[in-house]
Parts: structure tokens; sequence; C-alpha cells
């Protein structure tokens, strides 16, 4: 390089290596005269070019490597950069749908509150209604009170729960001796019993039986003891399915044995005349047209206490009606005319059942009791209440389950007996209701509504004032005195009448 610079083949700076110097340089050596230093000149020339080449080569390498490089780094930034934008989005959509699930959410529960106040407005109302018609109704005299405007919805809880489990009692079917079996020999299940059954409808309703619109069977359930209830869609279907027409068929289908039957209500007469002969149809069914009642609506009645049992003189029993239809139960609910007399009516209340041998209340009976020894029912004493010495003297009771004296196990006023009926009283829905709860409000009435509309008992003073205010004007017996005596008229002894 030197040389060539020397011998001004190529021109100083940085235009020394450029494709024009080499050129100029390279005909300046062609028109020289001296061999000599063409000879050194192409030499000369020949390193040039090849360090030319060879920076040209590392040039065209290192851009080659930045290139690819650059290209790697874009498509790792490109991915990248998409890869963040998606997650950007989806980021996005998120925080857009859980926004708008919180406006939802407040607007929700905004309503909510709006219902919760709305409700709270009409069981106030409601309540209110209930209280003026209780006042109307215990008013003696007035008349009746117009039809209320409560409805089952703006009933209170208690209310609505009592009517949503009495909804689901009527739409039940009681089928007994549905004895049917699967190809196997197997008694068929539940689910294949509820199939069988709608089977059978369609099959009624293809001969000319139509149940009402929607009606179905929704569901079947076997009891313990085998029978079968099932539960239609609604009432209506019910009804029907229990009508001899359509039971008879139904029935047939479902087993040869089988037996359609209605559900009952069990009621208490208190205080009939025990000249009422419960076992005459005639006798029940004039208690029926007397009350306007359905005809077989009173399927049976039988006295609480055997008639061996009642004391010499007694006059008055306590009756066990059974009865057919909510409706009609409700109607006898509110008193009927048995042998000439006016009767009190109540719901049979299912009391706990107590243990013959051990006296306790513990679901069980004598032949499943477990206990070690049997306990009297009146002085809880280890022997059979059938051995006890003392059953003839109230004053040595003593109660099992209390323990206490005073009162024996079978007494219905014990603390643990009643304390127990409450707490079933409250596990029970349609408990404590003086009728069977419907959706009509006048059935809506509590046990406790009921006593406090009852009058008062009657005081001492009100049962003898009337003889004190008649007490001047009533005759007054005098006793007679000696001198009135004396001076009476003396008739002889042995007047002998005249001839």
């Amino acid at each position: 390089m030197e040389f060539l610079l020397g011998h001004e083949l190529i021109p100083g700076g940085d235009n020394a290596f450029t494709g024009e110097s080499l050129i100029s340089g390279l005909l300046h050596l062609a028109f020289s005269t001296t061999g000599d230093l063409a000879k050194r000149g192409i030499l000369a020339f020949a390193h040039l070019a090849k360090g030319v080449l060879d920076h040209d080569a590392q040039t065209a390498v290192s851009d080659a490597v930045v290139e690819r490089a650059e290209g790697q780094l874009r498509l790792r930034l490109d991915h990248h950069t998409s890869h963040v934008e998606d997650r950007l989005d989806e980021f996005s959509e998120m925080i857009g749908k859980m926004k708008q699930e919180m406006e939802g959410g407040s607007a929700s529960l905004r309503e909510a509150c709006e219902r919760v106040k709305g409700a709270e407005a009409a069981l106030a109302a409601a309540r209110e209604g209930i209280q003026e018609s209780a006042q109307l109704i215990a008013r003696p005299g007035e008349p009746a009170s117009t039809a209320s405007t409560l409805t089952i919805e703006t009933a209170p809880v208690r209310v609505r729960r009592a009517a949503t489990l009495a909804d689901l009692l009527q739409r039940q079917v009681l089928v007994r001796g549905a004895t049917l079996n699967s190809e196997s020999g197997e008694p068929l299940g539940e689910g294949a019993l509820k199939d069988r059954a709608r089977e059978v409808l369609d099959e009624m309703d293809r001969g000319g039986l139509t149940a009402p619109e929607g009606g179905t069977v929704e569901l079947a359930k076997i009891l313990p003891h085998g029978d079968t209830v099932f539960t239609m869609s609604s009432i209506e279907a019910a009804r029907w399915l229990l009508k001899p027409t359509v039971a008879k068929p139904f029935a047939r289908k479902m087993g040869m044995a089988a037996q359609v039957v209605e559900r009952t209500y069990r009621l208490v007469a208190e205080r009939v005349p025990v000249s009422f002969d419960p076992r005459d149809a005639a006798s029940l069914r004039a208690v029926e047209v007397a009350h306007k009642l359905k005809t077989g609506t009173l399927g049976r009645a039988e006295w609480i206490k055997p008639m061996e049992r009642r004391f010499p003189g007694q006059r008055t029993a306590h009756l066990m009606l059974t009865v057919t239809g909510i409706e009609q139960a409700n109607i006898a609910l509110k008193g009927l005319f048995i042998a000439g007399r006016r009767i009190l009516v109540r719901r049979d209340m299912d009391e706990p059942k107590r243990c013959a041998r051990c006296q306790a209340y513990g679901g069980h009976f004598a032949r499943d009791c477990k206990a070690p020894h049997d306990v009297c029912a009146n002085c809880a004493a280890s022997h059979p209440t059938s051995q006890c010495q003392v059953a003839a003297d109230p004053y040595s009771y003593r109660c099992a389950n209390c323990e206490v004296d005073g009162h024996a196990a079978w007494d219905r006023a014990c603390p643990a007996l009643r304390t127990r009926v409450s707490a079933q009283v409250n596990r029970k829905a349609d408990s404590g209701f003086r009728f069977f709860v419907t959706n009509a409000p006048d059935t809506w009435v509590s046990d406790e509504e009921e006593l406090a509309r009852a009058p008062p008992p009657p005081t001492v003073w009100s049962q003898v004032r009337h003889r004190f205010d008649k007490a001047d004007s009533d005759h007054r017996p005098t006793q007679a005195r000696l001198d009135t005596f004396l001076d009476a008229p003396r008739q002889p002894a042995n007047t002998v009448p005249p001839q």
C-alpha cells in the first residue's frame, strides 16, 4: 500500500480503496515503461485486492449475521407482542365482563332490596288485615265481614309453608297393592313405577279417559309397607284420578289387587252423646245432609275410648272422625250437630308414641323395646303396669319420664309429653292451625288466634249475680213463730162431720 501511495498509483485518504482508485492505478501501471515497477505494482495491487476482498467478505458475513439476528429478534418480538396483545385483549374482555356482572349484581341487589321492602310492607298489611278480620269475626251480633283481599303470595311465611305442604298432599294419590315386577321377576323400583304409571295414563287417554291438561305423574314413592304414593302434576289431575270411573281402570292396569285410595283427614269430635251410634251408616249420612257435606265424606267414625272402659252414668265421649277431602274437613271443623247437640270438632293431634313397656317417648313400641325390665306407668317402679299395687291411689303416682310425683306416665298433662308435642308442632309445617291450611284466607287461623278470640271462662260472681239482682223482688219465705201458731184457730182432732 505504501508502494502504491509512494508512486501515486492510488490516491490518499478515504478514497484509496474505492473501485475508481484501483482502476485508475491499474491504468497508470499499464502505461508505465518500467518492468520492475509493473511487477511490483501488480503484486501490491494483488495484496490490496485480497485485503479489499477479505474486508468485503467480513462485512458481508457480519451483515448477514446481523440481519439474521435482527430477523430472529424481530420474529420473537412479534410473537411476544402478539401474545401480550392477546392477553391484554383477554384481560380487557374479562374486566368488561366483571364490570357488567358487577353492574348487574348491583342492579339485582337493588331490586332484591326493593322486593324485600315491598314484601315487608305486604306482610305488615297482611298482618293488619288478619287482625281486623279476627276482630270482626270475634264481635258477636255483627254481620260477617266481606271477602278478604289477602292472597297466598302476601301471606306470612308460616302460612305459605303450610299451604305448600297442603298442596303437595292434595296432589298425592295412594295406590295399595301395586305389585308390578320386571322381566327378571324383581319388584319395580320407584322410577320404573313412575314410568309405568305414565304409560297407563297414556293408554287410558287413547281409550277415551283424558286427564286434565298437563296432568301426569311427577313422582312415585314406595312406602315401607309396600304401598305406593304417586304425586301428580296438579290437584285437578289427582282429583281426576280419584274418580271411580278413572280409578278402577288405573288400578286394574297397575296390578290385579291394586286399589286407589283418597287421602283422609282425622278429626276429633268432643263430648258426643253416647246415644249416637257411629257404626250406623244412616246416622253418618244424616250428619252429612245436615251440614251439606258430600255423600261419603264421613268415611269412618269410632269412639276413642273403648265402650267397656266408660264409667257408670257417662253421657258423652270423644269421637274420632275420618273425613275425605280437605274442603269437607274444614267445613266439619266449624262444628257439627250430632245427636241433637252442637259438637266442637278439632284436628287430631299426632302425639308422640309411648312405649307400653319402658314408658319412654322413644318412637318405638313394646315389641321392639330393648329396656332391661318393665317400668310401671303408674308408680315408675320396676314391674309391669298390670301388677301395680297403687293403681287406685293417685297420690302415689310417679311419672317415669319426668321423674316427678303427682302424676302418672300416661297423664296427658305430663310436662315431658307437652314438651315433645310442642317440638313436634314446631317441626311440622301445617301444625298449630285451627283448620287445614289452603289458599283460602279463612283457613289461616292459628291456634293462638283461636284461643285469643274465645270468650273468657265464667267467674263465680257471673254465675250467682242474677240471684242478688232479684233478691228484693223474690218472695221471701217466712218461718212460723210460736205466737202465730197459738193464735191460729184449733181444729178438733176427732171432729165428726154433720150427718
